[in-house]
Protein backbone atom coordinates (compact mmCIF):
# COMPACT_ATOMS: atom_id res chain seq x y z
CA UNK A 1 0.00 0.00 0.00
CA UNK A 2 2.91 2.25 1.14
CA UNK A 3 4.41 1.41 -1.80
CA UNK A 4 1.53 2.26 -4.23
CA UNK A 5 1.00 5.18 -2.26
CA UNK A 6 4.65 6.17 -3.45
CA UNK A 7 4.33 5.86 -7.60
CA UNK A 8 0.74 7.02 -7.86
CA UNK A 9 2.24 10.57 -5.91
CA UNK A 10 5.79 10.92 -7.63
CA UNK A 11 3.42 10.33 -11.14
CA UNK A 12 1.39 13.12 -9.71
CA UNK A 13 3.91 15.44 -9.49
CA UNK A 14 5.71 15.34 -12.62
CA UNK A 15 2.56 15.33 -14.84
CA UNK A 16 1.10 18.41 -12.67
CA UNK A 17 5.03 19.86 -13.17
CA UNK A 18 4.53 18.89 -17.02
CA UNK A 19 1.44 20.58 -17.24
CA UNK A 20 2.13 23.71 -15.77
CA UNK A 21 5.45 23.82 -17.64
CA UNK A 22 3.37 23.51 -20.78
CA UNK A 23 0.93 26.39 -19.40
CA UNK A 24 3.96 28.68 -19.22
CA UNK A 25 4.49 27.71 -22.95
CA UNK A 26 1.48 28.68 -23.93
CA UNK A 27 1.42 31.98 -22.46
CA UNK A 28 4.63 32.81 -23.67
CA UNK A 29 3.73 32.01 -27.22
CA UNK A 30 0.09 34.22 -26.55
CA UNK A 31 1.85 36.80 -25.59
CA UNK A 32 4.30 37.16 -28.09
CA UNK A 33 1.22 36.66 -30.99
CA UNK A 34 -1.47 38.19 -29.61
CA UNK A 35 -4.60 36.89 -28.40
CA UNK A 36 -5.47 33.72 -27.85
CA UNK A 37 -7.68 30.98 -26.31
CA UNK A 38 -6.05 32.30 -23.24
CA UNK A 39 -6.89 35.69 -22.70
CA UNK A 40 -10.37 34.39 -23.27
CA UNK A 41 -10.32 32.37 -20.87
CA UNK A 42 -8.50 34.66 -18.09
CA UNK A 43 -11.84 37.26 -19.58
CA UNK A 44 -14.55 34.88 -19.26
CA UNK A 45 -13.33 33.41 -15.66
CA UNK A 46 -11.13 35.89 -14.11
CA UNK A 47 -12.28 39.25 -14.99
CA UNK A 48 -15.14 40.63 -13.17
CA UNK A 49 -16.03 42.91 -15.53
CA UNK A 50 -14.61 40.39 -18.87
CA UNK A 51 -12.34 42.24 -19.96
CA UNK A 52 -8.53 42.46 -19.17
CA UNK A 53 -6.74 46.17 -19.52
CA UNK A 54 -3.53 44.85 -19.67
CA UNK A 55 -3.17 41.15 -21.00
CA UNK A 56 0.70 41.76 -20.57
CA UNK A 57 0.03 41.82 -17.32
CA UNK A 58 -2.21 38.71 -16.79
CA UNK A 59 0.34 36.78 -19.02
CA UNK A 60 3.58 37.83 -16.72
CA UNK A 61 1.49 36.64 -13.51
CA UNK A 62 0.84 33.54 -15.15
CA UNK A 63 4.08 32.74 -16.35
CA UNK A 64 5.94 33.56 -12.75
CA UNK A 65 2.76 31.66 -10.81
CA UNK A 66 2.79 28.15 -13.01
CA UNK A 67 6.77 28.22 -13.15
CA UNK A 68 6.59 28.73 -9.36
CA UNK A 69 4.06 25.76 -9.44
CA UNK A 70 5.76 23.45 -11.14
CA UNK A 71 9.22 23.57 -9.07
CA UNK A 72 7.35 23.33 -6.45
CA UNK A 73 5.95 20.04 -8.15
CA UNK A 74 9.70 19.01 -8.35
CA UNK A 75 10.54 19.37 -5.06
CA UNK A 76 7.46 17.78 -3.59
CA UNK A 77 8.43 14.66 -5.67
CA UNK A 78 11.70 14.58 -4.28
CA UNK A 79 11.14 15.58 -0.39
CA UNK A 80 7.21 14.70 0.01
CA UNK A 81 6.79 11.55 -1.95
CA UNK A 82 4.18 10.27 -0.46
CA UNK A 83 0.72 11.33 0.85
CA UNK A 84 1.57 10.32 4.67
CA UNK A 85 5.08 12.19 4.09
CA UNK A 86 2.77 15.99 3.29
CA UNK A 87 3.08 18.61 6.07
CA UNK A 88 -0.26 18.57 8.09
CA UNK A 89 -2.78 20.75 7.81
CA UNK A 90 -2.24 22.71 10.84
CA UNK A 91 -3.56 25.06 12.79
CA UNK A 92 -6.72 23.86 11.54
CA UNK A 93 -8.93 26.40 12.12
CA UNK A 94 -6.54 29.13 10.52
CA UNK A 95 -6.73 27.13 7.26
CA UNK A 96 -10.74 27.04 7.70
CA UNK A 97 -10.81 30.73 8.13
CA UNK A 98 -8.55 31.70 4.93
CA UNK A 99 -10.55 28.89 2.92
CA UNK A 100 -13.72 31.19 4.14
CA UNK A 101 -12.58 34.53 3.46
CA UNK A 102 -11.03 33.33 0.27
CA UNK A 103 -14.03 32.11 -1.30
CA UNK A 104 -16.47 34.84 0.10
CA UNK A 105 -14.22 37.44 -1.56
CA UNK A 106 -13.15 35.39 -4.31
CA UNK A 107 -17.64 34.97 -5.35
CA UNK A 108 -18.47 38.64 -4.36
CA UNK A 109 -15.38 39.79 -7.07
CA UNK A 110 -16.72 37.50 -9.29
CA UNK A 111 -20.55 38.39 -9.59
CA UNK A 112 -21.67 34.52 -7.57
CA UNK A 113 -22.74 36.84 -4.75
CA UNK A 114 -23.07 40.42 -3.58
CA UNK A 115 -22.21 41.30 -0.59
CA UNK A 116 -22.52 45.17 0.77
CA UNK A 117 -19.87 47.68 -1.03
CA UNK A 118 -18.36 48.85 2.90
CA UNK A 119 -17.07 45.57 3.38
CA UNK A 120 -14.31 45.67 1.04
CA UNK A 121 -14.03 49.81 1.05
CA UNK A 122 -11.31 52.31 2.13
CA UNK A 123 -12.00 52.04 6.37
CA UNK A 124 -14.36 49.30 5.51
CA UNK A 125 -13.86 46.04 8.26
CA UNK A 126 -11.63 43.82 5.62
CA UNK A 127 -9.27 46.96 5.47
CA UNK A 128 -9.12 47.22 9.56
CA UNK A 129 -8.80 43.57 9.91
CA UNK A 130 -5.63 43.48 7.96
CA UNK A 131 -4.22 46.47 9.72
CA UNK A 132 -5.26 45.64 13.14
CA UNK A 133 -3.99 41.92 12.04
CA UNK A 134 -0.25 43.21 11.23
CA UNK A 135 -0.12 45.53 14.36
CA UNK A 136 -1.05 42.70 16.78
CA UNK A 137 1.62 40.49 15.28
CA UNK A 138 3.98 43.41 15.28
CA UNK A 139 3.36 44.08 18.70
CA UNK A 140 3.66 40.13 19.70
CA UNK A 141 6.76 39.92 17.83
CA UNK A 142 7.96 42.21 19.73
CA UNK A 143 7.65 41.04 23.00
CA UNK A 144 9.25 37.72 21.83
CA UNK A 145 12.47 39.68 21.08
CA UNK A 146 11.85 41.50 24.66
CA UNK A 147 11.34 38.31 26.18
CA UNK A 148 14.49 36.54 24.06
CA UNK A 149 17.15 38.05 27.04
CA UNK A 150 18.84 34.43 28.41
CA UNK A 151 22.66 35.24 29.03
CA UNK A 152 22.98 32.51 25.89
CA UNK A 153 20.33 34.50 22.95
CA UNK A 154 21.81 35.54 19.80
CA UNK A 155 21.73 38.68 19.48
CA UNK A 156 20.92 38.29 15.58
CA UNK A 157 17.61 36.35 16.57
CA UNK A 158 16.27 39.11 18.62
CA UNK A 159 17.19 41.55 15.68
CA UNK A 160 15.57 39.63 13.17
CA UNK A 161 12.62 39.51 15.35
CA UNK A 162 12.08 43.64 15.78
CA UNK A 163 12.91 43.77 11.75
CA UNK A 164 10.04 41.98 11.11
CA UNK A 165 7.62 43.69 13.77
CA UNK A 166 8.84 46.91 12.09
CA UNK A 167 7.76 45.56 8.56
CA UNK A 168 4.87 44.45 10.07
CA UNK A 169 3.96 47.79 11.97
CA UNK A 170 4.83 50.23 8.38
CA UNK A 171 2.28 47.33 6.70
CA UNK A 172 -0.31 48.30 9.23
CA UNK A 173 0.46 52.34 9.22
CA UNK A 174 0.27 51.97 5.34
CA UNK A 175 -2.80 49.66 5.11
CA UNK A 176 -5.27 52.81 7.45
CA UNK A 177 -2.79 55.59 5.35
CA UNK A 178 -1.14 56.24 8.74
CA UNK A 179 -4.33 57.06 10.30
CA UNK A 180 -5.19 60.03 7.72
CA UNK A 181 -8.46 58.95 7.13
CA UNK A 182 -9.27 57.99 10.82
CA UNK A 183 -7.82 61.62 12.08
CA UNK A 184 -8.74 63.82 8.95
CA UNK A 185 -5.48 65.18 8.23
CA UNK A 186 -5.15 66.87 4.64
CA UNK A 187 -2.53 65.53 2.55
CA UNK A 188 0.55 67.49 2.32
CA UNK A 189 1.17 69.11 -1.26
CA UNK A 190 3.64 66.46 -2.25
CA UNK A 191 1.28 63.59 -2.07
CA UNK A 192 -1.64 65.38 -3.63
CA UNK A 193 0.08 65.87 -6.56
CA UNK A 194 1.86 62.60 -6.66
CA UNK A 195 0.16 59.97 -4.54
CA UNK A 196 -2.72 57.99 -6.86
CA UNK A 197 -5.56 58.29 -4.30
CA UNK A 198 -4.31 61.65 -2.66
CA UNK A 199 -3.32 59.61 0.31
CA UNK A 200 -0.65 60.37 2.87
CA UNK A 201 0.90 56.67 2.15
CA UNK A 202 3.59 55.54 0.17
CA UNK A 203 2.34 52.56 -2.10
CA UNK A 204 -0.11 54.36 -4.02
CA UNK A 205 2.74 56.34 -5.58
CA UNK A 206 3.63 52.88 -7.57
CA UNK A 207 0.57 51.12 -8.15
CA UNK A 208 1.07 50.40 -11.81
CA UNK A 209 4.07 47.83 -10.19
CA UNK A 210 1.91 47.17 -6.80
CA UNK A 211 0.92 43.81 -8.90
CA UNK A 212 4.34 42.49 -9.65
CA UNK A 213 5.90 43.81 -6.02
CA UNK A 214 3.00 41.26 -4.46
CA UNK A 215 3.54 38.00 -7.17
CA UNK A 216 7.61 38.63 -6.47
CA UNK A 217 6.91 39.04 -2.78
CA UNK A 218 4.48 36.20 -2.74
CA UNK A 219 7.00 33.44 -4.32
CA UNK A 220 10.09 34.99 -1.94
CA UNK A 221 7.73 34.17 1.13
CA UNK A 222 6.54 31.08 -0.14
CA UNK A 223 9.76 29.88 -0.94
CA UNK A 224 11.15 30.28 2.75
CA UNK A 225 7.93 28.33 3.91
CA UNK A 226 8.63 25.85 1.36
CA UNK A 227 12.21 24.91 2.12
CA UNK A 228 11.88 26.26 5.64
CA UNK A 229 13.61 22.93 6.34
CA UNK A 230 16.43 22.95 3.88
CA UNK A 231 19.74 22.20 6.32
CA UNK A 232 21.21 25.11 3.19
CA UNK A 233 18.40 27.70 4.13
CA UNK A 234 19.20 27.25 7.80
CA UNK A 235 23.03 27.34 7.54
CA UNK A 236 22.52 30.33 5.34
CA UNK A 237 20.86 32.64 8.14
CA UNK A 238 22.97 31.37 10.79
CA UNK A 239 26.15 32.90 9.18
CA UNK A 240 24.34 36.00 7.89
CA UNK A 241 22.87 36.76 10.84
CA UNK A 242 23.38 34.16 13.78
CA UNK A 243 20.22 33.52 15.67
CA UNK A 244 17.72 34.30 12.90
CA UNK A 245 17.18 30.94 11.40
CA UNK A 246 14.70 30.01 14.56
CA UNK A 247 12.31 32.34 12.84
CA UNK A 248 11.76 30.74 9.97
CA UNK A 249 8.00 29.33 10.07
CA UNK A 250 7.10 25.93 11.04
CA UNK A 251 6.66 23.56 8.08
CA UNK A 252 3.12 22.86 9.23
CA UNK A 253 2.58 26.62 7.03
CA UNK A 254 3.52 24.85 3.57
CA UNK A 255 0.07 25.34 1.88
CA UNK A 256 0.01 28.95 3.53
CA UNK A 257 2.92 29.29 0.54
CA UNK A 258 0.85 27.80 -2.18
CA UNK A 259 -2.15 30.28 -0.91
CA UNK A 260 0.58 33.15 -1.25
CA UNK A 261 1.18 32.63 -4.93
CA UNK A 262 -1.90 32.18 -6.26
CA UNK A 263 -3.83 35.04 -4.18
CA UNK A 264 -1.46 37.39 -5.04
CA UNK A 265 -3.27 37.83 -8.01
CA UNK A 266 -5.80 39.79 -5.61
CA UNK A 267 -3.95 42.49 -4.32
CA UNK A 268 -6.54 43.11 -1.07
CA UNK A 269 -6.84 39.58 -0.72
CA UNK A 270 -3.47 38.72 -0.27
CA UNK A 271 -2.78 40.99 2.06
CA UNK A 272 -5.91 39.90 4.33
CA UNK A 273 -4.48 36.27 3.87
CA UNK A 274 -0.72 37.22 4.85
CA UNK A 275 -2.11 39.34 8.38
CA UNK A 276 -3.89 35.49 9.33
CA UNK A 277 -0.71 34.32 8.66
CA UNK A 278 1.44 36.95 10.33
CA UNK A 279 -0.95 36.30 13.27
CA UNK A 280 -0.58 32.64 13.26
CA UNK A 281 3.16 32.89 12.90
CA UNK A 282 3.38 35.46 15.92
CA UNK A 283 0.99 33.89 18.28
CA UNK A 284 3.02 30.09 17.88
CA UNK A 285 6.81 32.02 18.23
CA UNK A 286 5.29 33.45 21.05
CA UNK A 287 3.55 30.32 22.44
CA UNK A 288 7.16 28.19 21.90
CA UNK A 289 8.43 30.54 23.51
CA UNK A 290 6.44 30.46 26.59
CA UNK A 291 6.37 26.62 26.64
CA UNK A 292 10.45 26.16 26.38
CA UNK A 293 11.58 29.16 28.04
CA UNK A 294 13.15 27.41 30.56
CA UNK A 295 14.90 24.86 28.50
CA UNK A 296 18.53 25.57 27.01
CA UNK A 297 17.36 25.05 23.54
CA UNK A 298 14.93 27.81 24.08
CA UNK A 299 13.84 30.85 22.15
CA UNK A 300 15.24 32.94 25.23
CA UNK A 301 18.45 30.88 25.20
CA UNK A 302 19.24 29.48 22.08
CA UNK A 303 23.49 28.61 21.52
Amino acid sequence: MAMKSFVSLRFLYVAVSLGLLSLCVLTLWEALVGNGPLLNIMERYFSPDNKIEIPLKRYSQIVLISGWLAGLMLFCRTHYPTLAQLPRVKPLAVYVLVAIMSGVYLADRHGVIALPLFIYEDDGPFEWFTAIGFLVSAAVLLLVAIRATGKKTRLGFRIATCVIALALFLLAMEEISWGQRLIGWESPDYFMNNNDQQETNFHNFYNDYIWIAYQIFAMLVGSLIVFTEQPWLRSTLARLLPGSERLLPAKHYFYFAIAFVLLALYNELFEEIFAVFALAYSIELLRNQTNTQSKPSSLGDNT
